[in-house]
């Protein structure tokens, strides 16, 4: 019997080391860009709901301001600083809006409150202007109010400033 030498051929199948350190590492960069891609996302929805929650507190304080100067009767010149405006409603009350708190301030009129406490507003800057009239021109008040969101900081964080110049609809002083 003729004895016949086979030789017998193992292939092993199966990936090398080489080949799993590639696919780890490309499966490590598209979970990385996707993750930072999210965050980004998400980053940038929070700053949109932190700006629009600081724009609609400053619309809600200039527009009762706008309403109580238009009506007033008269401004105080000698008491308009950047923090401070003292003014005549229409009822003959003598009547302050004030910026309070510096950099982390508010805006108040007499003892209520005109922005939220989601914001701050930079007292610093001078929130308020009184320029002396021209003959036949209403008395008038310049506002400018930066504001910032409380609750957000960084990247996340909101500013807002906002101008308005009022002028009163009392024609009965110039």
């Amino acid at each position: 019997m003729e004895q016949k030498n086979k030789e017998i051929i193992i292939i092993k199948k199966g990936f090398s080391l080489i080949e799993i350190l590639i696919a780890i590492s490309l499966f490590a960069i598209v979970a990385i860009i996707s993750t930072q891609s999210l965050t980004s996302t998400l980053r940038s929805s929070r700053k949109s709901e932190a700006i629009s929650r600081s724009r609609e507190d400053v619309d809600h304080a200039m527009s009762t301001m706008e309403r109580l100067l238009r009506n007033a009767l008269e401004i105080d010149q000698s008491l308009c600083t950047g923090t401070n405006l003292t003014y005549t409603d229409e009822y003959g009350n003598q009547t302050t809006l004030t910026c309070n708190g510096g950099a982390n301030g508010y805006i108040a009129s007499g003892s209520a409150r005109l922005t939220s406490q989601s914001v701050y507003v930079d007292c610093t800057l001078g929130v308020f202007n009184c320029p002396v009239s021209a003959v036949g021109v209403p008395e008038g008040v310049e506002i400018s109010m930066t504001v910032r969101d409380a609750n957000q900081t960084g990247a996340e964080g909101s500013m807002v400033t906002q101008q308005s110049k009022i002028l009163l609809r009392n024609y009965n002083n110039f």
